[in-house]
């Protein structure tokens, strides 16, 4: 697994969202300096509603060893900025003396360095490898059956859709949050034994309640269901899990390239709470990224 501080900042931010409770957490979050009214930026941001007021906990990461050099560096940084707690991260640990002068701070720390204090495969499942699944699906044809009459229409991706709330839409949109969602690929896993040798998909699924399509004359005709075919592929790659303890929550954590995207993977068990695992999708190292969420089954 190639390390990259992006990387090692994207895992650090899945990990506090899973551990921070109903808190909202940001990557790359800016915050003005008290004395150059600058805007200076902090890798992760945790912002904790306490009743009137907003506790700020500001989580700065780096790939090397933590060194005291850059513990000093960073509490000299947090002096200037409205943080109230600060948690320095590490990809390779820290000097001793580094870690002294952080904790003796009030500084909390942790590492991502994988295999420290931690015996993942016996804490949580004996997971040492995990395989993705990532199903592609392009439609090309889409069709809805009418509530009169059961008539059957092919309607074009810029057919527009009314809901029951009067809002106006492109079927096209209604198609792409369908699979988004990936409704369409469950349909697509029931279909066949083995999705990897698919080349293409047919699904047919219940419209939301008191959707109506507007045709050429500018009519509108409720339906019931719509059909979606198109192409498929799907590609299944296993996933090496590192492991850590973060503070002291378990983490395991691992990366790959699927396509042009890159795939981060982490999974944790915090204290008094299920275990939780997490995607985050990228493109590019200073893309932010889009994270999902997974369910785990006991």
């Amino acid at each position: 697994m190639p390390q990259r501080s992006n990387f090692t900042q994207k895992i650090a931010f899945l990990i506090e969202r899973h551990t921070s409770g109903n808190a909202a957490v940001e990557q790359s979050a800016m915050l003005e300096d008290f004395k150059t009214g600058a805007k200076r930026e902090v890798d992760i941001l945790v912002r904790v509603n306490c009743g009137a007021r907003v506790l700020l906990i500001g989580v700065e990461v780096t790939l090397k060893r933590g060194t005291i050099g850059w513990v000093e560096q960073m509490l000299q940084k947090h002096n200037d900025l409205p943080t109230h707690h600060l948690v320095l991260v590490s990809g390779r640990g820290f000097a001793p003396n580094a870690k002294t002068k952080a904790t003796k701070s009030g500084v909390e720390v942790a590492t991502l360095e994988e295999g420290v204090d931690s015996e993942w495969t016996r804490i949580a499942g004996k997971l040492s490898r995990v395989y993705l699944e990532r199903i592609n699906l392009d439609p090309d044809s889409v069709q809805v059956t009418l509530d009169e009459g059961n008539k059957t229409l092919e309607i074009a991706p810029e057919t527009i859709v009314v809901s029951i709330g009067g809002n106006r839409y492109p079927f096209q949109a209604l198609v792409s949050d369908f699979l988004s969602k990936m409704q369409a690929s469950d349909h697509f896993h029931k279909q066949l034994e083995d999705p990897t040798k698919a080349t293409g998909f047919d699904v047919t699924v219940d419209a939301p309640k008191g959707l109506r399509i507007v045709d050429s004359q500018g009519r509108e005709h409720p339906f019931k269901c719509f059909r979606v075919r198109g192409s498929a592929t799907c590609a299944i790659k296993p996933v090496d899990i590192a492991s850590t303890m973060y503070g002291s929550t378990p983490a395991a954590f691992g990366e790959i390239e699927m396509g042009t995207e890159r795939i981060g993977l982490v999974l944790t068990e915090p204290k008094d709470s299920p275990s939780k695992a997490s995607l985050i999708i990228y493109g590019s190292e200073n893309d932010p990224g889009h994270v999902v969420d997974l369910e785990i089954s006991p």
